[in-house]
């Protein structure tokens, strides 16, 4: 019997950011409320469920404008029942929150966007990814 293979190119038409800190996510979001302007909500976690029984359940705060959408997503898995499926994205495990931008948030472009990230000192270092370099990126498909 011969089988078939779907093969699906995803546009990933948005930014990807990576930030160290040690701070609860909770505590990331009001201050990037407060220092940036934004209104990052907490929405539901996102459970990305595998063939394997595994989950994973990542904590996920939006802001969106009318043209443009800021997600924060925890890296590491809210369920700790397993330790092989403990990141969203397992090979920048060394960064505790990704974010997601689509779309122009004010007039900022994404080096203003970075520089103003960085003026919070709760963010050790946050860095613009290459998004078409991860093996996992399909992970961000939701």
């Amino acid at each position: 019997m011969a089988k078939n293979k779907l093969i699906i190119d995803y546009d990933y038409d948005f930014s990807l950011f990576g930030i160290i800190s040690l701070s609860k996510d909770y505590h990331l979001a009001w201050l990037i409320n407060n220092k940036l302007g934004m209104h990052l909500k907490k929405e539901e976690d996102i459970v990305i469920s595998f063939l394997n029984n595994e989950n994973l359940v990542i904590s996920n705060y939006i802001y969106e404008t009318e043209h443009a959408q800021l997600r924060m997503l925890k890296n590491k898995s809210e369920d700790r029942k397993s330790d092989k499926m403990s990141y969203l994205i397992p090979e920048l495990n060394k960064f505790d929150y990704l974010i997601m931008k689509n779309g122009t948030i004010g007039d900022m472009n994404d080096q203003e966007f970075l520089r103003d990230f960085q003026k919070i000192k709760e963010v050790q270092y946050i860095v613009s990814l290459e998004i078409d370099k991860l093996k996992s990126k399909e992970n961000l498909i939701f």
